[in-house]
């Protein structure tokens, strides 16, 4: 299938559930979706999808799922999305996305789920995720992150897990960039460009349960006594290149302590 008329579903309008994914679509042609007013599901991903136009969801205002995953996306309008009001759970893993639009998502305060892994972002701005107050998921790995603005993530409130594996982030503190994320339990960092790290600039996130920092280049740990979560159960750090092991003291909960596959020549066990 490699195209679609306009109105092509207009006569099946209790449509709520509409897969049309693996096939050869490379473009979405205006009113191709009008009337299905109903519908919940809609599954574009495994197609050739290059561009998003401002018209192309206007009249799906009941979707709670979108998933326009491993298309060839490299550009959405900044009103793609202003009527999936009802919007649960988006899909645009596997693109070719490296920048998006401030207002993208304004519209879509009710969204739970978004993944943006396997694209080409570089930055994040503080505008992009600003009206997304429900969101508990936001996967952004394997793209090619090296800035974060400071309180990009200061109106996720809800966040639980926030996915930021294989980027180029290469930065030592994080309190600013994690203000306002207090609920949040995973947070994974692994496969980055750490070399220095302060640990206290964790303390910020007082529920977290996970901490992934594997395959960096964090040398040493000399700030990991600073490091205060009383909710922590896992620290990864294995995979990077420390060489003194410090004690770690003021982790209560800390269940699992990954640390193999570093250069430890030296266990510290001094109590200051």
């Amino acid at each position: 299938l490699r195209y679609l008329l306009p109105f092509t579903f207009n006569c099946t309008r209790q449509l709520i559930y509409l897969s049309l994914s693996h096939n050869r679509l490379d473009k979405i042609e205006e009113n191709v979706f009008k009337g299905l007013n109903l519908l919940k599901e809609l599954y574009l991903n495994n197609n050739r999808i290059k561009f998003i136009n401002n018209d192309y969801f206007m009249n799906l205002i009941s979707v709670n799922t979108l998933n326009l995953a491993n298309n060839q996306l490299s550009k959405i309008e900044k009103l793609s999305f202003k009527n999936l009001k009802m919007l649960i759970s988006l899909n645009l893993d596997n693109n070719c996305l490296f920048k998006l639009d401030k207002n993208l998502f304004n519209a879509n305060n009710n969204s739970i789920y978004f993944y943006l892994s396997n694209n080409i972002i570089s930055e994040i701005k503080r505008e992009y995720f600003t009206k997304l107050i429900r969101l508990l998921t936001l996967d952004l790995s394997f793209n090619k992150i090296f800035l974060i603005e400071r309180e990009s993530f200061i109106n996720l409130r809800s966040l639980l897990e926030l996915n930021l594996q294989s980027n180029q982030i290469n930065l030592i503190s994080f309190d600013k960039i994690f203000m306002g994320l207090n609920r949040l339990k995973h947070l994974n960092l692994g496969l980055n460009r750490i070399e220095e790290l302060s640990f206290e600039s964790f303390n910020i996130l007082i529920n977290l349960e996970k901490l992934n920092l594997d395959k960096n280049y964090i040398k040493n740990l000399s700030d990991v006594q600073n490091l205060k979560l009383d909710k922590l159960k896992v620290l990864n750090l294995k995979e990077n290149q420390i060489n003194v092991l410090i004690r770690i003291k003021n982790l209560k909960s800390l269940e699992n302590l990954y640390l193999s596959n570093n250069l430890i020549k030296e266990i510290e066990f001094s109590s200051n």
